[in-house]
């Protein structure tokens, strides 16, 4: 009948629609993701080169040019854990200890980072370390060539590209993309597998480390003074325990989480795992870190 007809002819209008709307969407996609790649691309290998030629501000700390090269890619290296690491720990953090099982380097990770108040000690020498490598990075990508005295720039680029790059915005794109968001990206995704690399416990010691000397014990006393201020408290008191929010769902003790089913490496889920509140490792409020066992 034509109103068949008419029928099936709006439905491949809409599927057409449909498949130029995602051709789009993918076009656009790629588009930025080139642009930025080649953005970040030509970044690097400016940086490279004034590395080479000792046209950075690091050359001024008289380094080899290859000494220069090797702590740009260490610190590229160790700024990425240290970023990784932030995003692994929160995506982990309420995971049941039956699944980290699985992954027994993993586990011992997450246990000591979530020990007594190792976590917010953890924060405190993690970030004394990104502040470091980032201050080292600026120096190390920063191009320190006047085009109005030397006429020889970075790769012969003109005078004005040359100034853009004496700012360091440039090195500021190489560090937020390949040094953090490509790492946290990652982390993001393969939380676990992540936490299971035996670099992780050592740069959790070495955050500790760093915290346990005391020099940043000011921020202890700085985040009591906030938490007073603005008069904030532990979730429990506004969303009651884990075994509470349990009862209040008709539970037996146990909390009711709907969440997906967290996908293994070995192919298989944790479906069948009952999220109990005795198997989560979690933080229970500033101050009041727990591992339950």
């Amino acid at each position: 009948s034509n109103d068949d007809q008419d029928a099936i002819k709006e439905e491949k209008q809409a599927q057409h629609g449909q498949e130029f709307t995602s051709f789009r969407q993918a076009a656009l996609y790629w588009i930025r993701v080139l642009v930025s790649f080649a953005f970040v691309a030509y970044a690097m290998v400016v940086t490279f080169a004034a590395l080479m030629n000792t046209q950075t501000t690091m050359y001024h700390t008289g380094l080899p040019n290859y000494v220069s090269v090797v702590i740009f890619l260490c610190l590229i290296g160790f700024l990425g854990m240290l970023e990784a690491m932030q995003i692994a720990l929160f995506a982990v953090v309420n995971l049941p200890e039956k699944a980290l099982r699985r992954h027994p380097v993993a586990q011992a990770n997450c246990e000591l980072a979530f020990t007594g108040n190792n976590f917010q000690a953890f924060l405190i020498g993690r970030q004394m370390f990104v502040t470091f490598s980032m201050f080292l990075l600026a120096r190390i990508t920063t191009t320190d060539v006047d085009p109005d005295i030397s006429p020889v720039t970075v790769l012969g680029m003109p005078p004005t590209l040359q100034n853009f790059f004496n700012t360091g915005l440039p090195g500021a794109l190489i560090t937020t993309v390949v040094a953090s968001l490509a790492w946290r990206i990652i982390a993001a995704c393969f939380p676990v597998e992540f936490m299971a690399s035996p670099l992780v416990y050592i740069t959790i010691q070495s955050c500790l480390l760093v915290e346990a000397t005391g020099i940043f014990s000011a921020a202890w006393l700085m985040a009591d003074g906030l938490k007073v201020a603005t008069g904030l408290r532990n979730d429990e008191e506004y969303l009651g325990s884990m075994g509470q929010r349990g009862h209040s769902h008709g539970g037996h003790g146990k909390a009711e989480v709907d969440r997906a089913p967290l996908e293994c490496s070995d192919g298989s889920d944790d479906s069948g795992i009952e999220f109990e509140e005795a198997d989560a490792v979690r933080i229970t409020g500033y101050g009041a870190t727990t591992s339950q066992p």
